[in-house]
């Protein structure tokens, strides 16, 4: 038994009933209490709100241990859980540290010693010499291809068949080494990742609404496809900030969220000093400002660890423009220099300000009119066979500057969206949301271990062409899908339909007689 795993074991021995009392909330603060200037906070939201093809959906700063400042961008909500992508990652990587700290595993453990029943005929040196730690920093010496999931039913028998494995070292981002990170805690625990976190983490914290997305045979993917709201990625933030406590109370072990911070490998990708290139740890990524640590998900998902200033951010949204990460730019620019040492006098003009500004904070809704000729009372579109399995979308006038939209799908479930007309109106769905996460994109039906009713706000405006739009947003999600209507009254309408994580690729939807 090594050293760090000696020091976790006991730890956790006295965690579980500790964590069973522990309040779950964060407590409320003007950021000049906590030595914030609020202007700092204005410049940042505008400077984010300001990045191109970019939406910031939910952002909450937390210093000393105060939520000082929270923003949603309308038609978002604070309640809205958001899949998290990659920050799913460090989720799955506290689970491990919690499962070695109770004695489940060890970071030298191999990792075919998990699978008997799911090895290749041939073990090569490099799968059998492979460990949990291995996996943990991204060097587990292949790369899986993206679209395995449309390949394979058992991922993990696909991921070992790889004859890659262990034949080298170099660090190499990788969602499915974190995939069988939670393959690994699902064996030697008998649950899901989620499920093991309830009692241990998430529950202590508060934290309620969390779900996972699963592979076909009912793993948590643990590499992407976790979904939390906004606080509650705050709250995560929080403890592991203050060493894996939460209110005094050790939830998760010290030494281990430590050691997820540091950077336990090293990746220099580009010739000049980036948030990229700063080292990997357990699952997470350090810094370009020094000191600070993050979990990081694709298109803009964010939990931004500063112990020295005892600062979390979190963040979450898309964002289309993902070389430079602007939106890290932007809190290292913008936020930082306005955190100091020891509170500032208040200032009720500029909070006043500030809580106007997060206030404020909205998508726009589609230009044009409420109402015009185009748009009678009922319209149905029948539509060809396509690529999205929808065959027929109608619309409906409800009342003044409200419509409602009827999807309806080839295997004939259906789903009425509401529509608004200069604001947005909100529904929850039956129909999974535009599927899209970094590894693979489909249109589905159904996402294993991801529940309807799914969230959606939409709003809808007549054109001076004759065309009538509606743009539909998941608010739990980072989907959004525009349709626009054209020829209606005419003899051969269409509907152009664009997902704004592939606006460069519109799919024209024909009628059919």
């Amino acid at each position: 038994m090594n050293k760090l795993h000696t020091i976790m074991a006991a730890a956790m021995t006295t965690i579980g009933a500790m964590a069973a009392a522990a309040p779950a909330s964060l407590p409320h603060a003007t950021p000049a209490s906590q030595g914030i200037d609020p202007k700092a906070i204005i410049t940042l939201v505008d400077s984010l709100q300001a990045l191109p093809a970019t939406e910031i959906h939910h952002l909450m700063i937390v210093r000393n241990g105060h939520i000082v400042a929270e923003g949603h961008t309308a038609p978002f909500e604070s309640t809205d859980k958001h899949t998290l992508f990659s920050c799913s990652k460090t989720m799955t990587a506290l689970a491990v540290g919690i499962a070695i700290g109770e004695n489940r595993l060890r970071l030298t453990d191999r990792v075919a010693s998990f699978f008997p029943d799911e090895l290749p005929d041939t073990i090569g040196d490099g799968l059998a010499s492979l460990t949990v730690r291995h996996l943990l920093t991204m060097d587990a010496g292949a790369h899986t291809p993206a679209d395995l999931p449309l390949r394979a039913d058992n991922w993990t028998r696909a991921f070992l068949a790889n004859p890659k494995l262990g034949t080298d070292h170099r660090f190499r981002y990788d969602s499915f080494c974190t995939y069988m990170l939670s393959a690994i805690v699902q064996r030697v625990t008998g649950q899901t990742v989620l499920n093991y976190l309830r009692p241990r983490l998430l529950q202590p914290l508060g934290i309620t609404e969390a779900d996972w997305e699963q592979s076909p045979d009912g793993v948590c993917v643990g590499g992407w496809g976790m979904r939390l709201t906004v606080e509650s990625m705050a709250k995560v933030g929080q403890m592991m900030l203050d060493g894996g406590k939460w209110n005094g109370r050790q939830i998760v072990p010290a030494q281990w969220v430590a050691e997820m911070q540091k950077t336990q490998i090293e990746w220099h990708p580009g010739n000049e000093p980036s948030d990229l290139n700063q080292g990997y740890g357990y699952q997470m990524w350090r810094c370009l400002e020094p000191g600070v640590a993050r979990a990081d998900g694709a298109y803009g998902q964010f939990i931004i660890i500063d112990p020295k200033r005892q600062l979390v951010v979190a963040m979450n949204g898309i964002s289309l423009d993902r070389g430079p990460y602007a939106e890290l730019r932007c809190v290292w620019r913008q936020l930082m220099p306005g955190v100091n040492d020891a509170p500032l006098p208040a200032n009720a003009k500029q909070q006043r300000a500030m809580e106007q500004k997060l206030a404020a904070m909205a998508l726009p809704t589609l230009p044009g009119k409420a109402s015009a000729k185009q748009l009678a009372a009922h319209t149905t579109l029948r539509l060809e066979h396509n690529e999205l399995a929808i065959s027929g979308i109608s619309l409906a006038m409800k009342g003044k500057g409200l419509m409602a939209m009827t999807i309806v799908m080839d295997d004939g479930t259906t789903d009425t969206i509401p529509l608004r007309h200069g604001s947005w109106a909100r529904h929850t769905s039956s129909m999974a949301p535009p599927f899209f996460n970094g590894a693979y994109s489909l249109p589905r039906t159904s996402i294993k271990g991801l529940n309807p009713p799914y969230s959606t706000a939409g709003c809808y405006a007549a054109n001076a062409d004759g065309s009538v739009t509606a743009r539909v947003v998941y608010t739990d999600w980072i989907s959004s899908r525009t349709f626009t209507f054209s020829g209606l009254g005419s003899t051969s309408p269409t509907v152009t339909i664009t997902d704004n994580f592939a606006p460069g690729k519109p799919i024209t939807l024909h009628c059919r007689n």
